[in-house]
């Protein structure tokens, strides 16, 4: 019942998302969700193919409460340059990563996100998005992402199926580095600000966790491929930089991404 909600009107969905709400809370409830993967990929596909912006705004929501649920090793928490441990969970409700796994270990689930997103998906696809409605499928992503990238950078950084990411016309790099590089046609105004705006949300969530060696340069690589291609990304780093309030950890974060300005009198 609930996947047919979520395929239904907007009203419809609204209260399939109100309903599913109630797992976010409850590791163990997230985990029964993932073991329906037709209600996962149902869900996949209303938060990027609703035209309603508050079911994919809610829908939004609803993914980034239940993978942070679902998360089974929570990051270490960087706090004023005082490296802390998460909150203890009772042992019967830590995350299990079933639904982590459900999303990107289901080649179809998994598959429907780039063909939702990427302008090079052919019409006949079964997952195809007209221009507009793809649009909003890649804002909706990048919303996404940064929140994600907090719980587990490594997990977005790989890619899962090479093959068939490289059909959407993607070079098989992961998720996070299709959205970031690739996804976005910078002729598209909108988009183009868009984009932007993700980076410095990417770089302000991950400079409160404690990033492994890989996981940093990874992403100091990302930065500076999308730099390549686009000089406002790093614009807007630096523009971070001399934002009033801004943390310790985020300054010294941007200054080991090889963002200029950190540091410099």
């Amino acid at each position: 019942a609930l996947t047919l909600a979520l395929a239904s009107s907007p009203p419809s969905g609204l209260l399939a998302l109100a309903i599913l709400e109630k797992a976010p809370p409850s590791a163990s409830d997230t985990a029964l969700l993932a073991t329906h993967p037709a209600l996962i990929a149902q869900l996949i596909r209303t938060w990027l193919a609703s035209p309603a912006v508050a079911v994919g705004e809610r829908a939004t929501q609803l993914l980034a409460a239940l993978l942070a649920t679902d998360c089974p090793a929570p990051p270490l928490q960087r706090d004023d340059g005082v490296i802390t441990f998460p909150a203890p969970r009772e042992k019967a409700g830590l995350g299990q990563g079933l639904l982590w796994r459900r999303i990107f270990g289901d080649k179809d689930i998994y598959s429907s996100i780039f063909a939702m997103c990427s302008a090079a998906t052919p019409e006949e696809d079964a997952d195809y998005l007209p221009e507009r409605q793809r649009s909003l499928a890649q804002a909706r992503l990048l919303r996404l992402l940064p929140l994600l990238a907090v719980l587990d950078l490594s997990t977005l950084s790989r890619s899962h199926f090479p093959d068939a990411e490289r059909s959407y016309g993607t070079s098989g790099k992961g998720l996070l580095h299709f959205a970031a590089v690739e996804m976005v046609d910078r002729e598209d105004v909108l988009m183009h600000v868009t984009l932007l705006e993700f980076f410095g949300e990417l770089v302000r969530e991950v400079s409160g966790v404690v990033l492994g060696r890989e996981e940093e340069a990874w992403l100091r690589g990302l930065v500076e491929e999308a730099g390549v291609s686009d000089q406002m990304v790093g614009g807007v780093l630096e523009a971070i930089v001399g934002e009033e309030g801004v943390t310790g950890e985020l300054a010294e974060l941007l200054r080991r991404l090889g963002i200029r300005g950190v540091g410099e009198a």
